[in-house]
């Protein structure tokens, strides 16, 4: 979900680029990483699965914890949170979903949107197609 093609082309649309290059996939300990280089530098995607809905929030709690001057994210997953420096986590069932912005300039796309508006619009097409149970 995190590195389809409708999320690059998202990303590409939110950068004003004409094409995103294929992510880099990775999974390891129940984590499915999808990290995207980028000509103004990294995006960072995650989503952590959890054995359990419950576990799942205390996961997103952990997270939410680790994040600077931590936010509500309302209308993101079931719960979320972002910062202001590009991070967001939000949770939907037994996942976490993870967006890393922070490798990125606070001034992107053809718009000028700051990074945790970009982080925000990503997480929100990644849920958009979200399909799990």
């Amino acid at each position: 979900m995190i590195c389809r093609d409708d999320i690059r082309g998202q990303i590409a649309d939110a950068l004003g680029l004409g094409s995103v290059p294929a992510p880099q996939p990775a999974w390891a300990d129940h984590v499915y990483r999808c990290t995207y280089t980028l000509p103004m530098g990294q995006l960072a995607l995650a989503v952590t699965v959890a054995p359990s809905d419950t576990a799942a929030r205390g996961d997103l709690q952990v997270m939410r914890g680790r994040l600077t001057a931590a936010f509500a994210e309302d209308g993101l997953g079931q719960q979320g949170y972002g910062s202001p420096d590009g991070s967001l986590v939000a949770v939907k069932d037994n996942m976490v979903l993870q967006v890393d912005a922070t490798g990125l300039p606070d001034d992107l796309g053809p718009t000028h949107q700051p990074r945790i508006a970009f982080a925000q619009l990503i997480a929100a097409g990644v849920f958009d197609c979200w399909t799990g149970p």
